[in-house]
């Protein structure tokens, strides 16, 4: 089964991907850095292309500390799911779907919210009308999946997920708050440079450079 599922836990963030496992060796140069990113981008699109498997209507995975996540990925007619995540703190889970009719060149995403009791919200989101400075976590997940899914950024979607536990929300209502998250992802470029990881910095790098298109393509409709 091909499946890109990313589990938040206390700290700490869980990201797999079925078919194209990202490395854990720390690159220490900048063109190794970039050398990974094209095969990155290579395996992502490949992985894209023969994703046709959906998520059981249910599916049931532990936890770091011992709890039981409900990841819920029903995809319904004509739907295709791009992601899906689920938390452990706050008990909600989230999927990403393309709807039926999908066009690239105008995408717009279903993002179905779950809370810890099962209750269950839709969202349009558009995602040529999401502004990274003003914009909520719902909308931002979204965006993150689709620069990741088209290659423009292979792991935006581990980045954002990164820049949500750093940012400490830890809320199902902070889902729908909207925030500046082009100054959260600054911030965590500029740790990663201090400390002096070349990997973390660029990584981080290549995401904001994503985002500020995003803000720049926002002001000028």
């Amino acid at each position: 089964m091909t499946t890109d599922m990313t589990m938040v836990g206390s700290h700490k963030t869980y990201a797999y991907n079925a078919t194209a496992k990202q490395t854990q060796k720390t690159d220490q140069n900048a063109d190794a850095f970039f050398n990974r990113f094209i095969r990155e981008t290579e395996a992502k699109k490949h992985y894209e292309n023969n994703q046709t498997a959906p998520l059981p209507r249910q599916t049931k995975h532990s936890a770091p500390r011992g709890d039981v996540l409900t990841l819920h990925g029903e995809c319904e007619e004509g739907e295709r799911r791009v992601t899906a995540w689920a938390d452990n703190i706050t008990g909600t889970s989230m999927s990403v779907y393309t709807p039926k009719g999908y066009d690239p060149k105008n995408p717009v995403y279903k993002v179905k919210v779950w809370d810890k009791s099962g209750n269950i919200t839709e969202h349009i989101v558009d995602i040529s009308k999401v502004n990274p400075r003003d914009c909520s976590t719902i909308e931002m997940y979204a965006y993150s999946a689709y620069l990741s899914s088209t290659g423009q950024c292979p792991d935006a979607l581990t980045k954002f997920m990164m820049a949500q536990a750093h940012d400490g929300q830890n809320s199902y209502d902070a889902l729908f708050e909207k925030k500046d998250w082009l100054s959260v992802i600054r911030s965590l470029m500029n740790t990663q440079y201090r400390a002096g990881n070349l990997d973390g910095y660029l990584g981080y790098k290549i995401f904001y450079e994503a985002l500020e298109r995003a803000e720049r393509e926002h002001r000028s409709t």
